[in-house]
């Protein structure tokens, strides 16, 4: 849960009067867990500071790099393509049932229209 900058602010206070983390855990409705994080930045920096959390990722298995493979292995196989994506057969299958592929006869063949 996302709590307000204020409020991690008056948990710190509260604790740092003396109150335990327990105390301040019951008074608060917060973990033990959290206030202790809290403090330790506060203690640290000075201040707390809304985190920022990066979610931004490349993923390794898109519809565009499945389709150069397969231009240039028309026959591969999952393991084939989890190793050329540096990746686990787990993904490669989870991403080709997710973008429409299936292998039939031997040939991949995809659920989306052709440009």
């Amino acid at each position: 849960m996302a709590y307000d900058e204020k409020f991690k602010i008056s948990v710190v206070k509260f604790h740092l009067k003396g109150e335990t983390m327990d105390v301040a855990a019951g008074v608060f409705s917060v973990s033990k867990g959290a206030i202790s994080g809290w403090v330790s930045e506060f203690r640290r920096t000075g201040r707390i500071q809304k985190k920022i959390q990066d979610r931004e990722h490349k993923r390794k298995v898109t519809p565009g790099r499945i389709d150069e493979f397969l231009l240039r292995n028309p026959h591969g196989d999952q393991q084939e393509m989890a190793i050329a994506f540096g990746c686990t057969n787990q993904s490669v299958s989870a991403a080709l049932r997710k973008f429409g592929y299936s292998k039939k006869n031997s040939a991949w063949r995809t659920g989306r229209p052709t440009p």
